[in-house]
């Protein structure tokens, strides 16, 4: 079933306009929050982003709310560059505990690229980027 104009997911952003920034979009539909994602952008010429977290509702995944929640950060980002193109994304990955944002991220065309022993206990942090040319 169609859901109705005024049931659509809404997206909210808050943060800074102002580069380098960190800022905090919220994807809600209705009262409920779905999906969270923090990313911090730094000032151009470097143009690099980096997810400091991204959290779905456990009963709420796999119905593309984190694909939607980034592409909206993306467009937020891009926003915020103005004639400064977006180079490329990254994201720190706790390698047990975050086996959905690995999931999410690998979709989303990121590539494993490096990990990190020591940072967590137990567990080993891997690191994803993106690269937009």
């Amino acid at each position: 079933m169609l859901k109705s104009v005024t049931e659509m997911p809404k997206i909210a952003v808050t943060g800074p306009e102002q580069l380098p920034a960190a800022r905090t979009l919220t994807l809600s539909e209705g009262p409920r929050v779905v999906a969270r994602l923090t990313y911090f952008l730094s000032a151009d010429p470097l143009a690099t982003l980096q997810l400091l977290d991204v959290n779905v509702v456990e009963d709420e995944r796999r119905k593309g709310h984190g694909s939607r929640i980034y592409n909206a950060a993306l467009d937020d980002a891009r926003k915020l560059l103005g004639q400064a193109r977006l180079r490329r994304v990254f994201a720190g990955v706790a390698h047990k505990s975050h086996i959905p944002l690995r999931a999410l991220l690998t979709h989303l065309g990121f590539h494993h690229v490096s990990t990190t022993t020591g940072l967590y206990k137990g567990e080993d942090l891997l690191v994803y980027i993106k690269a937009y040319t």
